[in-house]
């Protein structure tokens, strides 16, 4: 028997907003350094030093083995269709490195594709079930309401972090997510798979290590360190309710044969962050 998503609400939120329907508060977050250039600018205003893919939400079709949108009803009982959507932040300081998000420290670059996106080519060299490759493309943000340098950013960032592909996927849980999801780990277990985010600069930073010496990225890109919660959805890709809400699978149902993953509609959570932001601001080859 599938839960309500009432359940995923009640194990997740502390990862994803700190239970604040707002999105702020503070959420569990890693950082890595790639190093390079570090922003030392005394500019007054929104000056961010980390970046990273926060949310990613898409139909996974096993069939054909593509990310898709999914269908919801609003109020009046019509169909909505929900795109397939990755959220990159930009974050000051203080916000990654102690999970506080607040007005004013960080703001979000949202990309939506309403289109299917196909299994990405370096899938399971990553370790993942599933992965895809969101195009660059105009997206949307909030940055406009913060006040950024214009010699660095110009009005505002959406143009550098959309002129990058980005994209994500769906794995099994690692060692590093559950350490970051720390003692809720057993709490939400039986609803959790892992999850992960593609930037495609990453493999230019193998030579970036962690505290131990160990490189932090290899030649795929992937970060496989976030967690996932699949939903159910009919055979017309409709998410399905009960009593108003979304029917949330369990992580035992997830994975399939032949390192695939069950047709549903997933809600993956990174929270890994990297610095400096300047690598944003980098020429695309």
């Amino acid at each position: 028997m599938y839960a309500r998503s009432s359940l995923a609400i009640a194990l997740g939120c502390f990862i994803v907003s700190g239970c604040d329907p707002g999105g702020k508060g503070n959420k569990k977050t890693d950082v890595d350094n790639l190093g390079g250039d570090t922003d030392d600018s005394d500019w007054p205003g929104f000056n961010p030093k980390y970046f990273g893919v926060s949310t990613v939400s898409f139909g996974f079709d096993f069939e054909n083995l593509q990310a898709v949108p999914v269908v919801t009803q609003n109020e009046a009982g019509n169909p909505v269709l929900i795109p397939i959507s990755l959220t990159v932040l930009l974050l000051e300081a203080e916000a990654a490195e102690t999970g506080n998000f607040m007005d004013g420290n960080h703001c979000e670059v949202i990309m939506t594709r309403t289109e299917p996106l196909p299994y990405a080519d370096w899938t399971g060299d990553a370790g993942a079930w599933f992965a895809f490759e969101m195009p660059g493309s105009t997206g949307e943000s909030d940055c406009h309401v913060l006040e950024f340098d214009p010699d660095d950013w110009g009005n505002e960032p959406l143009e550098h972090v959309t002129k990058w592909t980005w994209g994500a996927g769906i794995n099994a849980l690692t060692p590093d997510a559950v350490a970051l999801l720390g003692d809720e780990y057993e709490t939400i277990e039986p609803w959790v798979q892992g999850g992960g985010s593609y930037w495609e600069a990453l493999p230019e930073f193998g030579d970036a290590k962690d505290p131990e010496g160990v490189p932090i990225y290899d030649e795929d890109g992937y970060i496989d360190v976030g967690i996932t919660f699949a939903y159910q959805v009919d055979d017309a890709f409709n998410l399905v309710f009960d009593d108003g809400e979304k029917v949330l699978i369990p992580a035992s149902e997830v994975a399939q044969p032949n390192d695939n993953a069950l047709t549903a509609y997933y809600e993956v959570q990174v929270n890994r962050f990297l610095k400096p932001v300047q690598h944003l601001q980098a020429e695309r080859d």
